[in-house]
């Protein structure tokens, strides 16, 4: 097993805010590189196309929302939602769930 074997999140799903640029297009693809399908949140949403298309690239869903993170949160309900991660605070959250 190696060190990255620890971080798989296969079968998660991971919503990512301000996917459109930067840092947020990296922890897209990270994400989708780690197993997880992701819901791509952003204000530009003509830039997501290009975030949505890594994902899926690495054989993973991708799914485009107009959102901030606080609204995408309250308006997908995913059950399976575990993992937040906003690219403009570059930090990680768990959701209760």
């Amino acid at each position: 097993m190696t060190v990255l074997d620890l971080f798989r999140i296969d079968g998660k799903v991971v919503m990512i805010t301000g996917a459109s640029s930067g840092l947020g297009v990296a922890f897209a693809q990270a994400m989708a590189e780690a197993g997880a399908n992701v819901v791509l949140g952003a204000r530009r949403t003509d830039r997501l196309h290009d975030s949505a298309r890594l994902v899926e690239q690495a054989g993973h869903e991708a799914w485009r929302s107009r959102r901030t993170s606080a609204t995408l949160s309250r308006a997908i309900r995913l059950p399976e939602l575990r993992w937040s991660v906003s690219a403009r605070s570059t930090s990680w959250s768990t959701t209760p769930g």
